[in-house]
């Protein structure tokens, strides 16, 4: 085949692919429409009863978006207020009361602290999330992919069987609970 022939052929062939793409967008913009009038009736049924709900916070809140819009110092209606510890609280939490335990003479039945132990099971949770938000999204992917995954879930099982180890010392009852 010749380069010019070849060229004639692949535009062809897409040519016609973006035709049939064309011609199948009315069938899908009637199938997506169709679907979404229920969805949106439910959602404005939704936030009426919600609206009705909050009639005594309505003028409240239009006064803070109105002062945030004329002054943006004011404090963001639309931003969640933050409320309880963050995790570097916790942590920051921890490492000082085992400098005070430590300052205190305080031994620990183990060389891995309560707070560490704590925090290990955190991370241990963390590690499990991500393993399997990577899994989801590289479910037909490459070899390469697999075998990082692999890799990734043999360590977790190592960094596991540790954490078991320890919990073994400061949850007994775990353990017991697990072997059953």
């Amino acid at each position: 085949m010749e380069p010019g022939s070849r060229h004639d052929t692949l535009d062809d062939h897409w040519s016609h692919w973006n035709w049939q793409k064309l011609v199948g967008l009315g069938m899908l913009l009637k199938k997506r429409l169709l679907n979404a009038i229920p969805e949106r009736n439910y959602q404005k049924e939704a936030f009426q009863t919600f609206t009705e709900h909050q009639l005594e916070n309505v003028p409240a809140w239009k006064a803070m978006v109105k002062a945030f819009e004329c002054d943006a110092t004011q404090p963001n209606p639309y931003e969640l207020p933050k409320s309880g510890l963050t995790e570097h609280d916790v942590r920051r939490q921890f490492a000082n009361e085992e400098a005070a335990e430590e300052q205190k003479g305080i031994l620990h039945i183990h060389n891995v602290s309560p707070s560490a132990f704590i925090l290990a099971g955190l991370d241990l949770e963390e590690q499990q999330r991500r393993i399997k938000v990577t899994v989801q999204m590289h479910k037909n992917d490459t070899s390469k992919s697999s075998a990082d995954i692999t890799k990734k879930r043999t360590k977790l099982s190592r960094y596991t069987a540790c954490f078991c180890k320890i919990q073994a010392i400061y949850m007994p009852g775990a353990c017991v609970a697990g072997a059953r």
